[in-house]
């Protein structure tokens, strides 16, 4: 077999393995398997915001439906209604970050050696981040003030709700 012939079959190969693994859940290499990894800390951070009440809805795309085939690994329902959808990588270049702008898309990379405590603060700066998004120079200002209002009292367990019924009160 020729050099090029074996590098093509490989390729074919690789692929065959990729989509059985995406459709099995099942990693067919270390990639796919901190890829797996990662996904599964972005969910559990996400199940936790919307525990805490930060969103409404997290949901899973299916493997190798339309939207993971667009890079949309989670989709979040924020508490405005609006949808925002992430995609999550185990790494993070600058191929990543323009694909994911030009799709419209969030990116949440979480790093292999990176724990859940991580993924939950990262996953709670990408929904403050979505949230602040839409909103006016006017309306941001009436946020800040608010919070810095808030960190001059005691610390209230409902603080989290409280700034999150100002976005109703101000968008």
């Amino acid at each position: 077999m020729t050099p090029t012939k074996e590098i093509i079959r490989k390729r074919g190969i690789k692929r065959t393995l990729s989509l059985l693994a995406s459709i099995t859940k099942i990693p067919s290499s270390g990639k796919t398997q901190r890829g797996f990894q990662a996904e599964e800390k972005a969910w559990k951070a996400a199940r936790y915001w919307q525990k805490k009440r930060i969103i409404i809805r997290a949901r899973r795309t299916n493997g190798l439906s339309s939207e993971d085939r667009e890079g949309k690994d989670l989709i979040l329902t924020l508490r405005d209604g609006r949808e925002v959808c992430v995609d999550v990588k185990n790494y993070c270049d600058f191929r990543a970050v323009q694909r994911c702008k030009e799709r419209g898309v969030l990116l949440f990379s979480i790093w292999p050696d990176e724990d859940e405590a991580v993924a939950k603060e990262r996953m709670l700066d990408l929904i403050l981040t979505a949230y602040v998004s839409d909103l006016e120079i006017f309306q941001v200002r009436q946020i800040v003030a608010l919070v810095s209002k808030m960190k001059q009292q005691p610390l209230q367990s409902n603080l989290i709700r409280r700034i999150f019924s100002c976005f109703r009160k101000v968008s």
